[in-house]
């Protein structure tokens, strides 16, 4: 009986955990980036990378200059105050192919004065960094 309540309790603990969280993967980041279930799939570099933002379409791109590493995030509506929340489809590219999601909702963690936005997807895990300007 003993070992079959620890045993309980240790799969409640394992269950309960959530290995990805933005105090850990997102916030500490002060890079412009894309961060997936813990991988940081692309971050920027003003060497050689360019930024692009299209205020009418809500639209976020980072890309290298070879066009090969890129993400692009589009939301439903401008990211402004933290806590807020917006939906988004998320376009990146990985070492062998392109991934999509659609449908996502990003709660945004933070802001700072140079029009950085932290935005956390809980239910696929992604963190982004963007700028508008």
């Amino acid at each position: 009986m003993k070992k079959s309540l620890i045993l309980m309790f240790m799969i409640l603990c394992i269950c309960g955990c959530n290995r990805f969280n933005p105090e850990e993967l997102l916030l500490p980041r002060e890079d412009i980036s894309l961060t997936v279930k813990g991988e940081v799939m692309i971050t920027y570099d003003p060497m050689t990378f360019q930024l692009g933002y299209d205020e009418g379409d809500n639209e976020f791109r980072v890309f290298d200059d070879n066009v090969g590493n890129w993400f692009t995030l589009t939301c439903g509506s401008r990211p402004t105050a933290v806590g807020d929340v917006v939906d988004a489809e998320l376009s990146w590219t990985t070492q062998s192919s392109t991934k999509s999601r659609r449908d996502l909702q990003f709660s945004i963690e933070k802001t700072d004065n140079d029009g950085k936005i932290w935005l956390w997807c809980k239910e696929e895990a992604i963190g982004v960094v963007v700028k508008a300007f």
